[in-house]
C-alpha cells in the first residue's frame, strides 16, 4: 500500500497580498476622485506548517515490503516554532510593503497618496487555542494583549506616509482613534463630511502638529477577556486625555490611571480622584447607553480568580 501523499498548504510566512491584488490596482485607471486601496493582512492567522503524514496503518507493517522499504519522511516539512513564524511575517510583510510602494514611486502617484499603516489589536493570547502560534508579539510594558481593554489590547502602531506633506521620521505623542480616519483622510482630501460622526479630524496631528483631543475615546468588550487574570478589564473604557478610566457598568469594578505617568496601568488612582471617577463614569455611562443593545457574557469583565484559603 503506497503512503498517503503530504498534504500541502501555502507556506505559512506567504501574506495574502498577492502579486494579483497589486496588479489590479495597478491596472484600474484613476478616476476623477482617485483611488483607494485598503488590504487587510492576516499572516499570523494562517496554519504554522503544513501537517505531518499519518502513520502507516497497523497491518501495513506486517508486508515484507513495508519492512524492507524506508519509512518516507518529507524532506519539504520545517517544524516553525512561534517566534520563526512571526519574523518570516513580518519580513514578508516588509516586502510586500515596500513593493506597494515602489510602485506608487514608479507611477509618480506617491505625492497624491496617503499611505495609513495600522493595526485592529493588541498581539494575539496563547490561550487562545487556535491562534496560540501568533501569540509571539509582544505589548512591551503596556498591560494586557487582545480583547483586553487596556492599553496593551487597544494600543496600536499608525504609521502614516505622505512625501511632502507627513513629517518623516517623526514621532508624535498625540492620541488618534480608528473612528477619526474618516474626518481625518476627508479633510485632507478636501471632502465635506456629516458633523455627527464619532471620530474628529486629527489631519494637524498628520501634518505636523500635536493638537490635544476635542472629545473623548470609548470602547467596550461584552465578551471574554482570554489569558491571565492581571490582563482581564473591566468592560467599559474612557480615555479623555491622559485620564483613563476603566469600569463595569453595575460599577463592580472602577479603576483610574494617569496614561502620562502610568503607562503600565498597574497604580489605580480610582480611591484617590473621586470626582474624575464620577465625571468619566458619567460619560461612560451615557456613551453606552447609545450603543445597540446584544448579550454580555458572564465572564465579561471579572477578573476573580479561585485562589486556595487557608485551612483553618
Amino acid at each position: 500500500m503506497a503512503p498517503r501523499p503530504l498534504h500541502r498548504c501555502p507556506p505559512p510566512h506567504r501574506l495574502r497580498l498577492r502579486r494579483p491584488t497589486l496588479h489590479r490596482f495597478q491596472r484600474r485607471p484613476p478616476g476623477r476622485n482617485g483611488q483607494r486601496l485598503s488590504r487587510p493582512i492576516l499572516p499570523p492567522h494562517r496554519r504554522r506548517w503544513p501537517p505531518l503524514p499519518r502513520p502507516p496503518p497497523r497491518r501495513q507493517a506486517l508486508l515484507p515490503s513495508a519492512l524492507d522499504a524506508p519509512t518516507p519522511h518529507p524532506t519539504t516539512v520545517t517544524q516553525r516554532g512561534a517566534h520563526q513564524t512571526y519574523f518570516a511575517s513580518l519580513r514578508d510583510l516588509d516586502n510586500q510593503l515596500g513593493r506597494l510602494l515602489t510602485e506608487l514611486d514608479r507611477r509618480n502617484l506617491a505625492q497624491n497618496t496617503i499611505v495609513l499603516f495600522s493595526s485592529d489589536n493588541g498581539p494575539e493570547d496563547i490561550h487562545i487555542r487556535n491562534a496560540s502560534h501568533a501569540a509571539f508579539g509582544t505589548p512591551g510594558p503596556l498591560r494586557g494583549r487582545k480583547r483586553s481593554l487596556y492599553d496593551g489590547g487597544i494600543r496600536v502602531p499608525l504609521i502614516a506616509r505622505w512625501p511632502g506633506k507627513i513629517p518623516a521620521a517623526r514621532v508624535s505623542p498625540a492620541v488618534v482613534g480608528a473612528a477619526d480616519f474618516l474626518p481625518t483622510l476627508t479633510k485632507l482630501a478636501n471632502v465635506p463630511y456629516p458633523a455627527n460622526l464619532d471620530g474628529e479630524d486629527r489631519s494637524p496631528v498628520l501634518l505636523g502638529a500635536n493638537t490635544l483631543r476635542r472629545n473623548s475615546l470609548f470602547w467596550e468588550w461584552r465578551f471574554n477577556v482570554a489569558g491571565y487574570t492581571p490582563n482581564r478589564s473591566p468592560i467599559l473604557a474612557i480615555r479623555d486625555g491622559d485620564w483613563k478610566l476603566l469600569m463595569n457598568p453595575d460599577r463592580s469594578r472602577l479603576e483610574l490611571f494617569d496614561r502620562a505617568k502610568d503607562p503600565s496601568e498597574l497604580h489605580d488612582l480610582a480611591p484617590l480622584q473621586p470626582q474624575i471617577v464620577e465625571r468619566l463614569a458619567a460619560l461612560l455611562l451615557a456613551w453606552q447607553k447609545t450603543l445597540p443593545p446584544g448579550p454580555i457574557e458572564p465572564s465579561a469583565g471579572r477578573n476573580d480568580w479561585p485562589m486556595p484559603q487557608p485551612t483553618k
